[in-house]
């Protein structure tokens, strides 16, 4: 995932095959992986595949739901990101705008402002939930 962070997705992409023929049942991550580096070099449908199979693989994994979303708003499908949004937030209170912003390590520019953007005009929220306001 390193690769992919600093957006050398070619790189990250030939690293994801070899960990997937190391260990096929990766529960999501690596498929994840392969998720944001299709997208960020736009390959939407790739990209959109990749994150389906990660939550076939690992529905409770949020960060496919998170690709998704920017996946969904960038083809024009609001609805479809509102729910890939609304289902990262649900899987854990910290996914908020702020947090998509501020955490997510995309080394080049483009990539940290598309999520965001993506996120934000799917109506994520803008800040996690606190503790106290948390379903128990």
């Amino acid at each position: 995932d390193a690769a992919m962070w600093c957006g050398q997705c070619d790189e990250s992409l030939a690293h994801v095959n070899i960990a997937l023929a190391l260990d096929p049942n990766d529960h999501g991550m690596f498929l994840t992986i392969r998720g944001y580096a299709l997208w960020m070099v736009g390959e939407h449908r790739g990209a959109q595949a990749a994150f389906a199979s990660a939550i076939t693989r690992n529905p409770a994994y949020l960060w496919p739901y998170t690709g998704l979303a920017a996946i969904h708003y960038e083809l024009g499908d609001v609805r479809s990101a509102q729910n890939s949004a609304a289902t990262a937030c649900s899987l854990n209170r910290r996914v908020s705008l702020s947090f998509v912003r501020n955490v997510l390590p995309f080394r080049v520019a483009a990539h940290r402002e598309r999520i965001p953007a993506a996120c934000e005009a799917a109506g994520m929220r803008s800040d996690e939930v606190a503790m106290s306001d948390a379903a128990v």
